[in-house]
């Protein structure tokens, strides 16, 4: 039997350590902890994004100076793609206005559709037409999706299998 849940990064590398999941998909792997394995599975390509109707949407270029003169919807900054956006933007010495945070990515795609401000999402959750990929020229985000388990313990058949169709997926065909 497989049991998915859906956790924050550092709640599934406290679940992996106690015993209370065999593995987790994070967007971070554990820093400190060396009982901790991970595997890359993934690079997820993050990307900018509003409502078709807001102001950016309408911009055939977009720079980061028009950008952070817009609200922003954002996860909490624990979240690595917070972090990766503000270093972002930090590095060109800007300053993001965040109206909301919320730790559902869902939730962010559907405010910036309603046209609560812009956001950053996973490229692979624009399927759709409810936000519009904003054109910002000579900006790369990604961040790197792992899976972890624990390095003393055996993993259960129904984890190794998981595993191996999560590396057959990441794989392509």
């Amino acid at each position: 039997e497989l049991d998915i849940q859906f956790k924050d990064s550092e709640q599934a590398c406290l679940g992996v350590l106690a015993g209370e999941f065999d593995l987790g998909i994070v967007t971070r792997s554990p820093e400190v902890d060396a009982r901790i394995s991970h595997q890359s599975i993934w690079l997820d390509r993050l990307v900018f994004v509003a409502a078709a109707d807001h102001p950016l949407a309408r911009l055939r270029s977009v720079t980061l100076e028009e950008i952070c003169s817009h609200p922003a919807l954002l996860p909490d900054r624990k979240f690595l793609t917070t972090r990766v956006v503000e270093e972002l933007f930090h590095e060109r010495g800007l300053e993001i206005h965040t109206i909301m945070s919320t730790n559902n990515l869902e939730t962010i795609r559907a405010l910036i559709s309603v046209g609560y401000g812009w956001g950053v999402l996973p490229e692979i959750m624009l399927a759709g037409d409810s936000v519009t990929r904003l054109p910002v020229a000579d900006v790369a985000l990604h961040r790197n999706l792992d899976c972890i388990f624990h390095r003393d313990r055996s993993l259960s058949r129904p984890a190794s299998c998981f595993l191996e169709l999560l590396q057959s997926a990441a794989a392509g065909p």
